[in-house]
């Protein structure tokens, strides 16, 4: 990548009303700050925030907190609902058992599926 562009003299004016789509959402969720920031070290970059590491942090989540009976303070603690919790839980145990199946025959664990 580039030289980092320099752009702390944007901070001595207003550029609310300059700013568009993406660029207003960027500035009104996290802060303009954050949006200099990403000028600075990503001046146009494509940029596309995928969820699927969220779902997989919620998956370990569960994976370490579960202990069987604490299904509902776990999903409320995710911000998930009880179906979504017992379908990353299913997701998990199967993808358990794949691993295990394929030490057993020596083989190779098959890949993560992408969670959604």
């Amino acid at each position: 990548m580039g030289r980092k562009q320099k752009l702390d003299w944007l901070s001595e004016i207003e550029i609310e009303d300059l700013l568009e789509k993406d660029t207003a959402l960027i500035a009104n969720k996290v802060g303009l700050d954050v949006l200099i920031k990403l000028w600075e070290y990503l001046p146009s970059f494509n940029l596309y925030i995928s969820t699927i590491p969220i779902t997989k942090a919620k998956m370990r989540y569960i994976e370490r907190f579960y202990d069987g009976g604490n299904a509902k303070q776990i999903a409320t603690r995710l911000g998930i609902s009880e179906r979504t919790f017992y379908r990353l839980l299913s997701t998990l145990r199967k993808e358990r058992r794949a691993r295990s199946n394929a030490r057993r025959e020596g083989g190779r664990p098959p890949a993560r599926k992408r969670a959604e």
